[in-house]
């Protein structure tokens, strides 16, 4: 990681190493959030950025949506506000108006320096890294949270009794099976019937296990948080 910054021309004290676990990130929230938000809070205090580049919600991969959320919420508990801006790693394509300006000869070199100083991920991931390199490079705004509770997933009923419903915001983490969760559903899908409190609210869906396929199949989405009574699921 040091030397693939060298290779961009940045010092070593622009990064700072928080040593969250690899594949475990939402796991940690979930379980014990506290620790995550407070460091992440002290260090946006002490920064007091007007600009914060995060990963996008929708990323695929399990780490990336669950920094976006941490970032989130650390931003909230900060009493910051700055300017938000999301790019996509795996499994997104955002609108060709969100394309940055191709990059230089020299700029292309400097990056492929600063891919291949990774050898953790270069002898197997060589060609893939090669076509994240060679493709437009895009930023976006952050997507809307859902104007309601409905949620955008509607799982068929083989699958549910192995799914696990985690719900996250100000007020704490809280995870259920998916037959346990306070789902109501209605003509527009599954309704997630929670009181009101303080935004932003983030709701993820996984499967209750690990498998060899470290994709989110669900991942998250952001709600608007509301009221709605609960009935029968």
């Amino acid at each position: 990681m040091h030397a693939a910054l060298a290779c961009l021309g940045l010092p070593d004290a622009v990064l700072v190493a928080l040593g969250w676990p690899d594949l475990g990130l939402a796991h940690a929230l979930f379980t014990a959030p506290d620790p995550l938000l407070e460091r992440l809070q002290r260090e946006l205090q002490a920064f007091a950025p007007d600009l914060v580049v995060l990963p996008a919600l929708a990323d695929r991969h399990p780490d990336h949506g669950t920094a976006h959320v941490l970032l989130r919420l650390a931003l909230r508990r900060a009493g910051l506000s700055p300017r938000l801006v999301v790019y996509g790693v795996h499994g997104l394509r955002f609108p060709p108006a969100a394309a940055v300006p191709p990059a230089t000869s020299a700029e292309l070199a400097r990056r492929q320096a600063a891919l291949a100083a990774h050898r953790s991920q270069w002898p197997l991931g060589r060609r893939r890294l090669l076509q994240c390199l060679a493709r437009s490079e895009t930023l976006a705004l952050p997507a809307p949270a859902r104007d309601g509770d409905t949620l955008p997933w509607r799982p068929p009923p083989w699958i549910r009794p192995a799914l696990r419903l985690g719900v996250v915001d100000a007020g704490g983490s809280r995870c259920w099976r998916w037959c346990e969760a306070p789902l109501q559903s209605g003509p527009d899908g599954w309704r997630l019937g929670l009181e009101p409190g303080p935004g932003p609210r983030f709701v993820r869906l996984e499967l209750a296990w690990r498998t060899l396929w470290i994709f989110d199949a669900w991942g998250w989405c952001e709600l608007l948080p509301a009221t709605v009574e609960r009935g029968r699921r």
